[in-house]
């Protein structure tokens, strides 16, 4: 007797194309964020008000950073 029934077939196919939603989803998202700007007059006000650098890498990407340097060496 086989395992292959047609009700598990279609429900093994339904998982996949949830999956493929989701990944679709996911990857959609990724590339919204990776394009978003920001207006000018924000950043122009920003600009205006700070005169000091601000830390915009924390712990975790620079232990990727040192990671992958020297992983690359």
């Amino acid at each position: 007797m086989s395992a292959d029934t047609p009700a598990n077939n279609n429900q093994m196919a339904r998982s996949i194309t949830d999956v493929g939603k989701k990944v679709f989803s996911y990857t959609k998202s990724f590339l919204q964020r990776l394009i978003l700007r920001k207006r000018m007059g924000p950043l122009q006000v920003e600009i205006d008000t700070q005169n000091e650098l601000r830390r915009s890498v924390t712990a975790i990407p620079l232990t990727a950073i040192g990671l992958g340097g020297t992983i690359g060496e």
